[in-house]
């Protein structure tokens, strides 16, 4: 499940930030601004979500780094691993 929402959100970036997809007529330039624009929201998400997770590890007495970075990468995934997590 995470690696196909990194998957899905790499393909977006990838959409909206290369030009590649609209060179080849896969997209509109439209199209490509308009997801420049949304891409922007699970950017903001995972870094909300990256320093959530980053404190709940920290509330357990772990280590933040790792779930910070799971939490960036992953997202909601991410912060629920280290939610419910020992």
């Amino acid at each position: 499940m995470e690696i196909a929402e990194l998957l899905l959100l790499l393909m977006l970036y990838d959409a909206a930030w290369s030009g590649d997809w609209s060179r080849i007529g896969a997209i509109t330039k439209d199209t490509e601004l308009l997801l420049q624009k949304l891409s922007l929201v699970p950017l903001i998400g995972h870094v909300v979500t990256a320093v959530g997770a980053g404190v709940l590890a920290s509330r357990k007495g772990k280590s933040p780094v790792v779930p910070a970075i799971k939490g960036y990468l992953f997202g909601a995934l991410g912060l629920y691993e280290e939610q419910y997590s020992r």
